[in-house]
């Protein structure tokens, strides 16, 4: 009687087992329809961009002969109708020539014309999309930090360059519709414009640091500011918030993690950082996507707090992203490690592997205002030539230090020498 049950009880088990699995594998599968409105988005701290707003010229320098130069910088009415009136126009027909087949200190002194100067190398790609190409450049892998554009000994043609700096290739441009009244035009932005400025040669390499022959009006601000909190960042940068587990470092740094990423919040410096490791690095193929992903995943994942521009350039195998942040027409640099201003996004493929910011934003509203003046002429000159690093120096330009207070941030206008290397200093 027994061994019938057990019989009987193994056959309805096996019998329902097959049942289950029928289900299983042929019924329909019922969805439940979940209304979008139930889904938590990620908190947006700060504001979207598009990744050509972030590309834009360091300054414009218009050549107005006979020594004589202006120096434009973003936000200011003649730059933005120069740069925009450019990169409409057709440029094509690339040939690579020597850096000793043209005079450069007599094409900067004696003839109109004007450069527009990049930060860092733009990828050939990505300066594509910016610009009206005709055809493709010569080589897929190169980068550019300048275009000049100069009128000739008669001042009836123009020739226009393409200079890759670091590696010190420069292309002429064979066919371009841009025309002598077009120069002229740009030139005539700068016949009233003050200060004016002198170019001051750098070694032999034809560089030149360009300096006002007298001060600039500049503006110190001092302003409130907001500050993410580790709510905030751990809302926005983790798939599933809940999860995370907090430890605490002696020094005070907190630690955040959910088991893959991690986010690490220095309060003492008002910095975060947040990592997800993945696999070895892999090589960027495609630049103009790879930048639009590292742009996208900064819109997601607390915005930009302001006005940025594309300081640093990934390449290929170096995949990193500098954003500088600008307050009106000048970069805002602090020259210690973790400073406010950067936004830094290391990708892997079209993965952030890496991203770090301040945790400060500006209250832009309310700003408190002082005029300021950063000296020039005689006084910078001096300065310049007894530097014992000048003939290292790439460019100097005015900007903005930060200091940052518990409540507010101060601005005060500095002139920064930045070196050939990269490196940053500030003048005074």
């Amino acid at each position: 009687m027994k061994e019938r049950f057990k019989s009987c009880l193994l056959f309805v088990l096996v019998v329902t087992s097959l049942i289950q699995t029928y289900l299983l594998a042929y019924s329909k599968p019922y969805y439940e329809l979940v209304d979008e409105a139930e889904y938590i988005q990620p908190e947006l701290i700060g504001t979207r961009v598009e990744a050509a707003d972030l590309i834009y010229p360091n300054d414009i320098v218009l050549h107005l002969g006979e020594g004589e130069h202006v120096v434009l910088y973003p936000q200011n009415v003649f730059y933005e109708e120069i740069f925009n009136k450019v990169r409409m126009r057709s440029v094509g027909g690339f040939r690579q020539i020597e850096r000793r087949s043209v005079d450069w200190a007599s094409l900067r002194d004696q003839h109109h014309g004007v450069e527009i100067r990049f930060h860092g190398q733009i990828p050939a790609p990505i300066l594509e999309n910016i610009m009206q190409i005709d055809g493709v450049f010569p080589n897929s892998e190169e980068s550019f930090d300048k275009i000049w554009i100069a009128t000739n000994e008669t001042g009836e043609e123009v020739r226009t360059f393409f200079f890759n700096t670091r590696d010190g290739v420069i292309y002429e441009v064979t066919r371009a519709d841009l025309t002598s009244k077009d120069v002229e035009q740009f030139v005539g932005f700068g016949e009233q414009y003050q200060p004016k400025y002198t170019a001051l040669p750098v070694g032999s390499s034809g560089r030149a640091l360009y300096v006002p022959l007298s001060d600039l009006e500049m503006v110190r601000f001092k302003m409130q500011i907001d500050t993410f909190t580790p709510e905030q960042l751990q809302n926005n940068l983790f798939v599933n918030p809940g999860i995370t587990r907090k430890l605490m470092e002696r020094d005070g740094t907190e630690i955040y993690t959910d088991g893959k990423r991690g986010l690490q919040i220095d309060h003492d410096r008002r910095w975060m950082s947040y990592s997800d490791p993945i696999a070895p690095i892999n090589m960027a193929t495609d630049l103009p996507n790879h930048l639009l992903s590292a742009v996208q995943f900064v819109n997601q994942h607390g915005g930009w707090n302001g006005t940025f521009r594309i300081e640093t350039y990934a390449g290929a195998t170096d995949q990193e992203y500098i954003f500088r942040q600008y307050y009106g027409q000048y970069p805002i640099i602090g020259l210690y490690p973790q400073s406010f201003g950067v936004i830094r996004v290391v990708m892997n493929g079209g993965i952030a592997n890496l991203y770090e910011r301040s945790l400060v934003s500006i209250v832009h509203s309310g700003a408190e205002r002082e005029e300021a003046h950063l000296p020039g002429g005689d006084l910078l000159l001096e300065l310049l030539r007894n530097h014992s690093n000048m003939i290292l120096m790439d460019r100097i330009y005015p900007a903005y230090q930060p200091v940052v207070h518990d409540d507010h941030i101060v601005l005060t206008p500095v002139w920064i020498a930045e070196f050939v290397n990269g490196t940053k200093e500030i003048l005074f």
